[in-house]
């Protein structure tokens, strides 16, 4: 159970209100699309667009109203650590 509630003067401060967050809270759905959507509609800024991962995700980064992030993901395929490895190292020759 998780529950997030509103700021709560002299009980509570919000991420918004302290200028960023030290966390995220992550959301594994089988619709990563569908749920980027919807929080994008209810109001959450995207910090990182929904975008194919080299760790075989389809993920996001988005802030809700009240600072809060989110990452949002969904599993494409599972992949060997190896696997990813070497997909890190492609990317990392291919960004330099």
């Amino acid at each position: 159970l998780l529950s997030l509630g509103s700021e709560y003067p002299g009980m509570t401060t919000s991420p918004k209100t302290l200028g960023g967050t030290t966390n995220s809270l992550t959301i594994m759905t089988l619709d990563a699309k569908a749920d980027f959507d919807r929080a994008v509609g209810a109001g959450a800024e995207v910090v990182r667009p929904l975008a194919e991962q080299f760790y075989g995700d389809l993920s996001c980064r988005v802030r809700d109203p009240f600072g809060h992030e989110w990452i949002i993901s969904q599993e494409l395929e599972k992949l060997s650590p190896e696997e990813m490895q070497r997909r890190w190292n492609a990317m990392a020759v291919e960004g330099k």
